[in-house]
This record gives C-alpha cells, structure tokens and sequence, in this order.
C-alpha cells in the first residue's frame, strides 16, 4: 500500500460510525507499526492525513493517536519542529495538535515546547 493510500485509509477507518466490535483498523494498524519501525514515513503518512482529514473527530483521532505517538516517542526531537511549523501555518495541525497529551516522561523540552504550543492556539483548553 503507497502511503497516499494508507492515509485515506486510515481516514475512511476512522470515519466509520457504528463499527462491529470485530472490526480491523487495517490502515491504523499498519501506522501504529510505522511510528516503531519507519518514524520518518509515519510522520509523512500523518501529514498527508492532515492535508486530507476534512473533519475535527479525524483530526482528533490523529492527533490522540499516531501524532501522539510520534510526539512521545524517543524520536521526538526530529520530528517536533516541523510538527510545531505545520501548526502554526495550518488549522487542521492545530486542531490535531491541541488533542495530543504530552509526555512528560520522554523529553522535557518536546513536552514544554508541545504544551506551550498547545496553550498558544487553545488558551481556555484543547480544542
């Protein structure tokens, strides 16, 4: 699967209301493995589904799950800067990034650059 692929995808599942408990995320499945295994093309994949998520509840899911991941991974540091510019210049960033929950417990400085960010654009809360 390309990654423009994976994305839409991972969009569509997302999207899904009322799914079977049975259900299988493919596409989630397959990003969660990325951000241990390919951290640069999960961060790709992630930017493609912000490009092309047109509602809060995927951005949300993005933003609570595989930004968070990245956000909180041990690779942080290569990735929060672009993060944090992507968020800046773009609405649908600073939505996904205002549902992140940091972590304290990886990198003090992604954890302060992150809240303080997530303060910025959300002064009364996340989105």
């Amino acid at each position: 699967m390309t990654d423009i692929e994976l994305a839409k995808q991972w969009i569509t599942e997302k999207q899904q209301a009322n799914r079977p408990a049975d259900f299988e995320d493919t596409a989630s499945d397959a990003l969660d493995e990325l951000i241990q295994e390919d951290p640069s093309r999960a961060f790709k994949i992630v930017h493609t589904i912000v490009q092309h998520a047109d509602d809060e509840k995927v951005l949300a899911s993005l933003g609570a799950g595989p930004l968070e991941d990245l956000i909180n991974s041990d690779l942080a540091a290569q990735f929060i800067d672009d993060i944090l510019e992507h968020a800046r210049q773009d609405k649908n960033w600073r939505f996904a990034l205002g549902c992140v929950w940091p972590s304290e417990t990886k990198s003090k400085e992604t954890y302060k650059k992150v809240t303080d960010a997530i303060k910025l654009y959300f002064p009364n809360g996340t989105p």
